[in-house]
């Protein structure tokens, strides 16, 4: 799972994914082309192995000897979910906005 939506966190999932990782980018707004270049979208959408959730937040991480799994919040509907993961990278940005 990749958290952030800025062309850092876009070639991540690309490089990831063509390596044979199934990816998750969650996106804290309402998608990709607020912060990441057309050429990047293009890249990934469609990807049955890029999967992008927005307005979406990292709210727990679990797991008994390594990270398992990662719980998510859908900012919309305030539901959560426990996906399935075997990492996470944050990429936030050179100045995130983490308030």
């Amino acid at each position: 799972m990749i958290v952030g939506g800025g062309n850092s966190a876009g070639q991540a999932a690309i490089w990831l994914a063509g390596r044979g990782h199934p990816v998750t980018i969650a996106v804290r707004g309402t998608g990709l082309a607020e912060s990441l270049s057309q050429y990047l979208i293009g890249r990934i959408t469609g990807r049955p192995d890029i999967a992008v959730r927005s307005r979406t937040e990292v709210r727990g991480l679990d797991g008994s000897r390594w990270l398992e799994r990662v719980e998510v919040e859908d900012l919309t509907t305030k539901t959560r979910q426990a996906l399935p993961a075997a990492a996470l990278l944050v990429l936030a940005g050179a100045e995130p906005h983490t308030q």
